[in-house]
This record gives structure tokens, sequence and C-alpha cells, in this order.
């Protein structure tokens, strides 16, 4: 069972719109924080609101 509030990377990455290396670039420096579950990785939803909202501002 997967807690509230998580999303699978990938499907996270393509709704933001964010290119492959630049979502890759996030989760190793760690501005998106992940977890592994099985095969597969998730982000929290807040946490790619938060990391969208950060790049807006910072534009």
């Amino acid at each position: 069972m997967i807690p509230d509030g998580l999303v699978k990377s990938e499907e996270a990455r393509t709704a933001a719109g964010y290119g492959k290396d630049r979502w890759r670039s996030f989760l190793a420096t760690g501005q998106l924080p992940s977890a592994r579950i099985g095969r597969s990785l998730y982000v929290r939803a807040d946490d790619v609101c938060a990391l969208i909202e950060a790049q807006f501002t910072a534009a």
C-alpha cells in the first residue's frame, strides 16, 4: 500500500513538464526528495508543487 500524497516519480515528471535529465538532477541533488518502494520511485506531490513554485519565483 502506497501512503497518501505519494506519486510515481515518472508520472510527476511528465505532469510537471520537466525533461528526464533535469528531473534526475533534482533527485540526485536532493532538491526533490524521493523514496523507492519496490521497483518504483515515488515523490511527494507537495514536494513537486514546492519545486515548481521555487522555479517559478526564481525566474
